[in-house]
């Protein structure tokens, strides 16, 4: 049986959403490697700095605040990276999208949101870096004065690090460091990704009077997502916008009704 012309949409669309989700685990695996950097980095000042005492303190926290410092500029840039490669992608899926309808090539967009979203992804890094500082700090300091052993102290950092909660946000939920590095990257690469997609299809609407966006979630949507799945806004009409949630995975894409 002939290919359709839907099959070779629904094809193109799923073959660049597979780039979509390469782009936002390699986004989670940056996340992963930037704190267990800083995890490594903070046990070779412990094991091999200064003897850990009152006296030496000063000194290592001097050195604690350099790592941490370090972590949240190589993390930002990570993460500023993926989230290019989540715009581009955004962009890709639009076109091809467009393609497929009969739509042809439009011209460029403006990048001015995205320097917003990897702005806005540099501020939360740089929050969750203050909080991670003051809780290593308080972990060595504590450490310090209960006399604990170089390894005990290692492992209340450790935990810090990957399983006690650094922060809380407004509802009260606590995050570690490694939670809410991952919740940042999956989410801030989502956003620059619909930043593109939503700019994209305003674009085309303007030669393209009824064309309408369609909303696509993931298989295993969770509840706040699931009214929106594939239900058909107009685009300028949209209830929300993705990402809905921390972690948010939703996608829109373009519909033009059968006259």
């Amino acid at each position: 049986m002939p290919e359709t012309a839907r099959d070779r949409f629904t094809s193109t669309l799923n073959a660049l959403d597979k780039e979509y989700e390469r782009i936002w685990k390699s986004g989670v695996k940056t996340s992963q490697e930037a704190v267990k950097a800083l995890r490594d980095k903070i046990a070779v000042i412990i094991s091999t700095g200064p003897e850990l005492s009152a006296e030496n303190l000063d000194r290592i926290k001097d050195s604690i605040e350099l790592a941490v410092s370090n972590y949240s500029d190589n993390f930002t840039n990570a993460i500023q990276s993926e989230q290019e490669n989540a715009w581009n992608n955004g962009l890709d899926i639009i076109d091809s999208s467009l393609t497929q309808l009969g739509i042809g090539a439009i011209g460029g967009v403006s990048r001015a949101q995205l320097l917003v979203a990897t702005s806005l992804s540099a501020d939360l890094i740089t929050g969750i870096s203050a909080d991670t500082l003051t809780s290593i700090n308080t972990a060595l300091s504590t450490g310090i004065i209960n006399g604990e052993s170089v390894p005990q102290i290692m492992k209340n950092i450790n935990n810090t690090l990957t399983k006690m909660p650094v922060s809380v946000d407004g509802a009260g939920r606590r995050y570690s460091t490694l939670y809410r590095s991952e919740m940042i990257a999956r989410t801030e690469v989502s956003r620059a990704h619909t930043l593109a997609s939503l700019q994209r299809l305003e674009q085309a609407k303007e030669s393209v009077p009824n064309l309408k966006v369609e909303w696509v979630s993931e298989p295993d949507r969770c509840e706040k997502c699931a009214p929106f799945d594939g239900h058909i806004y107009d685009i300028d009409k949209l209830p929300e916008t993705p990402p809905v949630h921390p972690n948010c995975r939703c996608l829109l894409v373009p519909f033009i009704p059968e006259e």
